[in-house]
């Protein structure tokens, strides 16, 4: 595998089934990974979603802006965006520095839930991310396994947690 790659197999591997699950929890129009420099990774839409390429590459795009824009005001932590319009919602998460998570969804949907478990999967993709870095080699499949459904069950039981809310 390159140098310059951004995810190796492990990484995607975990990467989609976390995101499955949270296509699942809160029906996005479309939920993607996209590499900073505009390129998607993985990505899951409706169907007749607009063109998927070009949302990750304004995604990126739009992301180093506001970031170089928070650098000048001496704002150099910023690590998430959410733009909200008529129709969609977008929220664009840093997962790693070469890293978007990017959620379109409508703007009827239950923005606290879907940012809530929006989060919680990007706590996920994190801890995913840095456990098999690209860097690190190629790891056990048991011990791939064992992290991928460790991370998957995180994200359910939470999501169950919200779906049930207080007794």
């Amino acid at each position: 595998m390159s140098q310059n790659q951004t995810v190796n197999e492990y990484q995607f591997k975990i990467a989609s089934r976390i995101l499955e699950r949270l296509r699942e929890a809160i029906k996005p129009d479309y939920l993607g990974l996209v590499s900073t420099d505009g390129h998607s990774i993985t990505a899951l839409s409706t169907p007749g979603f607009t063109d998927t390429d070009a949302v990750a590459s304004l995604a990126a795009s739009s992301y180093a802006a506001t970031r170089q824009l928070a650098r000048l005001v001496s704002d150099s932590d910023l690590t998430m965006m959410f733009n909200e319009g008529d129709e969609l919602n977008v929220h664009i998460a840093q997962v790693t520095d070469k890293m978007l998570l990017v959620v379109c969804f409508q703007h009827l949907a239950d923005m606290g839930r879907v940012r809530l478990l929006t989060n919680r999967a990007l706590g996920a993709l994190v801890d995913a991310m840095s456990r098999y870095e690209v860097s690190s080699g190629n790891r056990s499949n048991g011990a791939f396994a064992e992290s991928a459904d460790e991370a998957v069950e995180m994200l359910i039981a939470e999501d169950e947690e919200v779906s049930d809310g207080p007794d």
